[in-house]
Formats: C-alpha cells, sequence, structure tokens
C-alpha cells in the first residue's frame, strides 16, 4: 500500500490538498472525485492524516478503509449516479 501512497502523494490533488494544510486554512468541506474508488479512499486517508497529524492512527485507518468515518461520505450510495437522494 506504500507505494499506492507514495503515487498518491505525487499527485496534483493531494498537493493542492496539502497546500491548504500548510496554509491553516482549510475548507470546511471537501469535494473529491474519482472513478478510481481505491485511489480517492486513499486520498482521502492521506488528507485526513495530514490535517489532523500523525500518520500511525490505526482507527481512523480502518475507519476509512471501512467507510464508517462520519467525516468521510462516499456517493453514491447506490447504483452509478449521484442522486438527489444522495446528496440529500
Amino acid at each position: 500500500m506504500k507505494k499506492y501512497a507514495d503515487l498518491i502523494k505525487r499527485s496534483v490533488a493531494y498537493n493542492m490538498l496539502l497546500g491548504d494544510v500548510k496554509k491553516n486554512s482549510l475548507s470546511h468541506a471537501y469535494l473529491l472525485l474519482s472513478e478510481d474508488r481505491l485511489s480517492l479512499d486513499l486520498l482521502a486517508e492521506l488528507f485526513l492524516q495530514a490535517a489532523v497529524g500523525g500518520e500511525d492512527n490505526a482507527f481512523r485507518s480502518q475507519a476509512v478503509e471501512a467507510g464508517t468515518l462520519a467525516d468521510i461520505i462516499s456517493l453514491p450510495e447506490s447504483g452509478n449516479k449521484v442522486t438527489v437522494k444522495d446528496i440529500n
């Protein structure tokens, strides 16, 4: 997994998010889009680690993988399209 994390950390998306962390100017919400669910989940996890500090928080990592972290919502919940119901 470290190999993939290194790739994500070199991405434009990650570095844009990291810029907000470094400037201490985090937004109240971020919308991350990708067709690749694994990369998207990893990007969200790495961003969360950078924002709150620490790579060794096993609970947070497990919660991101399981999709149970309240701060991260994955859409669509069903089907291939994001619906009004998903947004509500």
